[in-house]
């Protein structure tokens, strides 16, 4: 079967294409040149020698079968990060395309993807020739979907980085304005690449002034400069982490050697730590030879472990309130739950807080993660454990028992192994799709 991806209609330069499962790329007639001086040029070779742009094959003279991505992610599910790194590699990106006489023709944060451990370019077709004198046209696109975000996520709130789920087009610099701290004003980086759009001549003329090459190259030289000053301080210490963990010593290390060995029993494939924390157990997942995406809805939690594990695939995102779809249509950024399937599920110490923080009813959550896996490794927090007890208190809640647990479960799984941990009243169940 034959798809056309719907979230690729805005770009004349070519076709995003499903073609019996694999993603191919048709090039437009009006781009063919454009696609074949960016090939002999020597730019593609270069870029995708760095880790800054993804490889492709040519099927035909007009269609590329780009390497193919596990898990499609969007700037609003990303960690300070991840988000920093994209912005700098499309900055590298554009100069290196300058040194070959070219030029980034847009600056959507969306072309940018976390593949192989590095935040690289997937838009092959996002390059234009080089005009002498003419302005680097996406760099307001470029200041919207990268360096607002990061502002507002540094100086006022993580949460402010998924404004751009709101408007597809980035976050608008006059919101941003308004939400900053004022003395930013006197930032002169930030006056000039913020404030100083409100200043600026309307018509289009004063619009395109001529720019040399030189100082072209200054101008991005100095936003680059900008986003690499820019820093993210958690705002607790992971020390504190740890010590929200209700495990004693012997608990915490018998629960990490039963999932080592439930993980070990079946064919490393794709697994989605849901409620990951700090990442304990993707990282072990990722050891054993697992593709990993890790989602957890603390923030500082996700750019730790973005921060410390390239392999790992670290996504900001409250699973009782998943990303959903946007754009034109709602089709042209397809939500969480549409993106995510995996060989395996970990879902681990967190029941309880879908169940009784969230009054998700247990068949609820039974029939969603049965949607998206085929194993499911799940623990069971009952409702007498202290962590459990504190959620709930002075709650009301649906119906929680394990009774309860294993009749929703066990209408979509057949249960596999159950295994108490140790000095804990918590239980590991190992669950296959029925």
């Amino acid at each position: 079967m034959v798809f056309k991806e719907e979230g690729s209609f805005r770009d004349p330069a070519g076709q995003v294409i499903l073609d019996k499962g694999i993603y191919i790329r048709q090039i437009s007639p009006g781009y063919l040149n454009d696609y074949k001086y960016l090939m002999h040029s020597g730019i593609y070779e270069r870029l995708v020698s760095e880790g800054l742009l993804i490889s492709h094959t040519e099927k035909d003279d007009n269609i590329i079968v780009p390497e193919q991505l596990w898990f499609v992610s969007y700037p609003y599910e990303w960690s300070f990060h991840y988000l920093k790194q994209a912005a700098i590699n499309t900055l590298k990106i554009n100069r290196i395309a300058l040194d070959y006489n070219m030029i980034l023709k847009d600056a959507s944060a969306y072309n940018m993807q976390r593949h192989n451990g590095k935040m690289m370019l997937v838009d092959t077709l996002s390059f234009a020739p080089y005009i002498e004198g003419v302005a680097w046209r996406p760099y307001l696109q470029f200041c919207q979907h990268f360096l607002y975000p990061l502002l507002l996520m540094k100086h006022r709130d993580t949460a402010l980085g998924k404004l751009s789920m709101l408007n597809i087009d980035g976050v608008p610099g006059e919101l941003v304005k308004k939400i900053l701290p004022w003395w930013l004003i006197f930032s002169p980086s930030v006056f000039m690449n913020l404030y100083l759009h409100h200043l600026m001549p309307k018509s289009d003329k004063d619009n395109n002034p001529f720019i040399s090459r030189r100082a072209l190259i200054a101008t991005l030289d100095l936003l680059q400069r900008l986003v690499e000053s820019l820093n993210y301080k958690p705002k607790r210490g992971w020390n504190q982490y740890e010590s929200m963990c209700s495990y004693m010593n012997v608990s915490r290390r018998d629960k990490a050697m039963q999932v080592v060995q439930i993980l070990a029993r079946g064919k490393a494939g794709t697994l989605c730590d849901l409620g990951a924390n700090t990442g304990e157990y993707s990282v072990m997942a990722s050891q054993m030879g697992y593709q990993v995406v890790a989602i957890d809805a603390d923030h500082d939690c996700v750019d730790h472990i973005a921060s410390l594990h390239a392999d790992i695939l670290a996504l900001n995102v409250d699973l009782s309130n998943p990303s959903p779809a946007i754009g034109w249509g709602n089709r042209e950024r397809r939500g969480l739950l549409e993106r995510l399937q995996v060989d395996t599920i970990l879902a681990l110490a967190l029941i309880h807080h879908l169940c009784i923080g969230n009054n998700v009813p247990l068949a609820n959550v039974a029939k969603l993660l049965a949607a998206h896996c085929q194993q499911l490794v799940i623990e069971f927090v009952p409702p007498d454990d202290p962590k459990a007890k504190l959620l709930g208190r002075n709650r009301v809640y649906p119906a929680y028992s394990q009774l309860i647990f294993e009749e929703e479960f066990g209408k979509y799984f057949s249960l596999m192994a159950v295994e108490r941990i140790k000095d804990s009243c918590r239980s590991i169940y190992l669950y296959q799709k029925s």
